[in-house]
């Protein structure tokens, strides 16, 4: 089916488990999918939207696949595009965004800013294929999953694969954040990132991968779920109004023992440190901790 010049667009793919596919031109494109009303998905490509009219019950597995193709693109998600997911037995739908251009500059916005609710998101990153680029992420984010531990299998889904950077927007205090590794030795990066609509976030940086930016969360928590992992963090000027953890991991074969190491840099001003078993604070910002070998304080210059 071709158009040309057609304003009102709809879809109706009525019942069962519907996958509808969004392609961006060779230009740099801005696409949006958002829910309308219920079992109505809106979709956005450069001003020009589309209605998908689809399921609206739970147990309907509907995908939305979001693709880039040349140009830097931007992906921007709403979560209410997701159905609510409230027993084990519910399946959410999910959104899988593709960029293109290895090495490119496309972006995928989580923006759960005008959510009216309190919001739980894991973010899990892959590991880079031998012959990806390690600029061009993977991974997914997981939606008030409703499962407790490492099996999210029942939370709204939200995959990206060919992202060069991924911006995640809360709501403020109510909202929490869980950014894990992916189970190998990861060096963490993290520091003040890009502001986003005007709003300071925390910019995290898994061995030189795609960052991924959080603005507006209550608490944030770095996660270690595997290997040993070495957290570097930066606390001048992340955002004053965000709880931190870090979460290292006990391992070992014949008792279970913390092997994770996080560093904190200071400024070149005279820095004030406070040290307790449970957390560290330099200047206005502290950095709650658990299962960690070794905390290393770099003060810089000044007194």
């Amino acid at each position: 089916v071709t158009f040309d010049s057609i304003e009102t667009r709809t879809i109706d793919t009525q019942t069962g488990e519907d996958t509808l596919t969004v392609i961006g031109g060779d230009a740099s494109d801005t696409i949006t999918v958002s829910e309308a009303v219920l079992g109505t998905t809106k979709v956005d490509v450069n001003g020009q939207e589309t209605d998908w009219v689809h399921d609206s019950v739970m147990r309907s597995r509907d995908t939305v696949i979001l693709q880039g193709r040349s140009g830097d693109d931007r992906f921007v998600v709403y979560p209410g595009v997701f159905p609510e997911v409230q027993t084990d037995t519910d399946i959410a739908a999910f959104v899988k965004v593709q960029g293109d251009d290895p090495s490119g500059s496309d972006v995928l916005v989580l923006d759960n800013f005008s959510r009216q609710t309190a919001s739980n998101l894991i973010v899990e990153p892959d590991p880079p294929l031998p012959t990806q680029d390690p600029r061009d992420g993977s991974g997914r984010i997981h939606i008030d999953p409703i499962t407790a531990g490492l099996d999210f299998g029942k939370s709204k889904v939200l995959d990206w694969l060919g992202i060069e950077q991924v911006q995640v927007r809360g709501t403020g205090a109510r909202d929490t954040l869980t950014i894990f590794g992916d189970q190998a030795d990861n060096t963490w990066d993290i520091a003040r990132g890009p502001q986003i609509f005007g709003q300071p976030t925390t910019r995290v940086i898994i061995d030189n991968r795609a960052p991924i930016d959080a603005e507006d969360f209550g608490n944030v928590t770095f996660d270690n779920d595997g290997g040993v992992d070495r957290f570097v963090i930066q606390t001048d000027r992340l955002p004053g109004a965000t709880a931190f953890h870090v979460a290292g991991l006990l391992s070992g074969q014949q008792e279970a023992t913390p092997r994770d190491t996080m560093e904190i840099i200071g400024t070149d001003f005279d820095d004030l440190v406070t040290i307790t078993d449970e957390a560290v604070t330099l200047g206005v910002n502290t950095i709650n901790y658990n299962n960690l070998a070794a905390l290393v304080v770099h003060t810089g210059e000044g007194d």
